[in-house]
């Protein structure tokens, strides 16, 4: 620092004033507030303004977000219907339990999960079970004289990866009458399509969007100048993906899957660059959370007395890779079976399929406890186990 005051103290005067001046109209910047935010900002419609807020109040990069006519752009490949979006922020939905911050289960593992579920608030946006089973796709002849015949070819083949996870409910299936169909697959020329799909930008290959009220996206468009494109198959799978619900790969928006990598570059839906079209671990694992074929009963109960007023619910999923839980629904009895309460917890189980949930506040008596297991949306559930008296 002493030898930067004698350099700057031995320049001709009309120097150091030069460099005074400049260095002071750097420091005026650079204290200014960022004006350009502000005007995008003051700018939105009252309606824009509502959702601009909803989407930070829930972790969404709002610097992200773009305002179309009657769509909603997300990190340019995805978003929403306008109207569906504001109809899930001001009719809302049931909340979810949540689980107590003393469970010792959840220190460790929230830090490895990966986001890229729908959010928590959002859990019914989510397909529901009965169309996930049955999702027609339409293949508009534009994608075939816009963008050419591979990516006709890869649809299908995308298609088929999505139908071909094991124990896995996604079914998407070919359709020639468009009026059938759960998602259009086009061109970005076509006309037909919404604005938010059409004319993309030249560095965007393809955009899909999210779901809504239990229904898939509908719409998938290509980039017509995308024919040169060297991943086509993952791109495909990867708007697939947008349209069941799923979020880009260690984003903050997405609600945490449990069980998988926070951070993981082959996912399909991640946004990197590493273009293999098959689905890693991870992948696998979200969609049977989500869309199971079926859940088992967990086994192996033991529920225990551990403090004043907490239960310890112990259980077992015997099929904890093939057929994992999102959540287990714990039911609180009176002795002679009348149900008195039920809470909702994530199931975190360990290498051996086994986990222990902690359930506080219960007052003295008799009580007894059941539990089934649910996918994310909790439209697919197991039987429920039998009830097991504990003495608090």
């Amino acid at each position: 620092m002493q030898f930067v005051k004698q350099s700057f103290s031995q320049l001709p005067l009309h120097y150091r004033t030069i460099f005074l001046g400049v260095l002071a109209s750097l420091l005026l910047v650079s204290c200014q507030p960022d004006q350009h935010a502000l005007l995008e900002t003051d700018t939105l419609q009252p309606e824009e303004q509502e959702i601009l807020h909803y989407l930070s109040e829930n972790g969404y990069h709002t610097d992200a977000v773009e305002f179309l006519e009657d769509f909603v752009v997300y990190e340019d490949d995805a978003g929403w219907d306008k109207a569906a979006l504001l109809q899930t922020i001001r009719g809302g939905y049931a909340p979810i339990v949540p689980i107590d911050p003393d469970d010792p289960t959840l220190v460790p593992l929230h830090g490895r999960e990966r986001q890229r579920g729908v959010r928590e608030s959002n859990y019914l946006d989510a397909v529901n079970q009965v169309r996930i089973k049955n999702l027609r796709y339409f293949i508009n002849n534009t994608l075939f004289n816009h963008c050419g015949q591979d990516w006709v070819a890869v649809y299908h083949d995308a298609a088929h990866e999505w139908n071909d996870i094991p124990h896995c409910q996604v079914k998407l299936t070919p359709t020639i009458v468009r009026s059938h169909a759960n998602i259009i697959i086009g061109s970005d020329s076509d006309s037909s399509f919404p604005a938010g799909h059409q004319d993309l930008s030249s560095g965007l290959i393809a955009r899909a969007g999210f779901p809504s009220n239990g229904v898939p996206w509908k719409w998938i468009s290509v980039n017509d100048s995308a024919d040169s494109w060297n991943s086509k198959l993952k791109t495909a799978m990867h708007e697939f993906g947008h349209c069941l619900g799923y979020r880009h790969t260690g984003t903050s928006d997405g609600q945490h899957i449990h069980g998988t990598d926070h951070v993981d570059s082959e996912s399909i839906m991640n946004t990197g660059v590493y273009t293999s079209s098959a689905f890693p671990v991870g992948d696998v694992r979200a969609a049977r959370l989500y869309y199971p074929e079926r859940l088992i009963t967990p086994t192996g109960i033991s529920v225990t007395k551990i403090g004043d007023g907490m239960v310890r619910f112990r259980y077992r999923n015997m099929s904890h890779i093939s057929r994992p839980y999102y959540w287990v629904r714990v039911y609180k009895y009176t002795p002679g079976g009348m149900l008195l309460d039920y809470r909702d917890f994530q199931s975190i189980t360990s290498s051996g399929g086994t986990h222990a949930i902690y359930w506080p506040g219960h007052g003295s008596g008799e009580f007894r406890f059941s539990a089934r297991a649910y996918n994310f949306r909790r439209d697919i559930y197991s039987s429920a186990t039998s009830k097991y008296l504990v003495n608090l």
